[in-house]
């Protein structure tokens, strides 16, 4: 889904987050108008437009987010313009809203997204489509170094950077279920990383 923002998009998004939120009193108003900057507060907008389209047009039925909740995700969201990772806080806030649907995630989620870098979550996701069009085990597939740099065009370094930060953060592990560790060269996902992969690309990426 493209970025697209304007003020009419502005308006709906305060009108829906007073909908969505359970703030008390009068809080949620001023939410989106407190000092924060035109580019933040573009980024929250399109997060919160992206996942009410997303709600709607699949007709779900939500339920109101606490703020202590739903305030570090769209904080997060605000410090990123990148498509993929706008898409991925959509996709976490839908859960939020429908997790009769989606399940719960967990708290940690949102914290987690906010460590990645667009390259990152471009990694992941390419590795959890192949998964999921292959109807493949999580467990059993895994991205060799090698392989990223030819499929994605980088540089070997950056590659095991990026591979460093997800082994970091649990969302991979060195190896697929059963093999033997060859040079800390390949991820896989692990339990907690593939809980975090179905909430965070509900939404199509580009």
């Amino acid at each position: 889904m493209q970025n697209y923002f304007n003020e009419e998009m502005l308006n709906a998004a305060k009108e829906y987050l007073n909908h969505i939120v359970g703030f008390s009193g009068e809080s949620g108003q001023f939410i989106l108008s407190e000092h924060l900057g035109k580019w933040r507060l573009k980024n929250m907008v399109l997060v919160l437009s992206k996942a009410q389209k997303w709600v709607e047009d699949n007709e779900m039925e939500t339920k109101v987010v606490p703020p202590d909740i739903f305030m570090p995700l769209i904080e997060n969201a605000s410090s990123t313009e990148s498509v993929i990772l706008s898409d991925m806080y959509a996709s976490l806030l839908v859960c939020l809203l429908a997790p009769q649907k989606y399940g719960n995630i967990h708290p940690s989620f949102p914290k987690i997204l906010y460590n990645l870098s667009s390259f990152d979550a471009h990694l992941l996701s390419s590795l959890y489509q192949g998964i999921k069009y292959g109807n493949f085990d999580y467990a059993t597939k895994c991205y060799t170094l090698e392989a990223v740099v030819e499929l994605f065009k980088v540089k070997e370094f950056d590659v095991l950077l990026s591979f460093q930060n997800l082994w970091r953060l649990g969302i991979c592990d060195h190896k697929t279920l059963g093999a033997v560790i060859v040079e800390n060269r390949q991820i896989a996902y692990t339990g907690y990383g593939w809980s975090f992969a179905n909430a965070s690309f509900i939404l199509k990426t580009s």
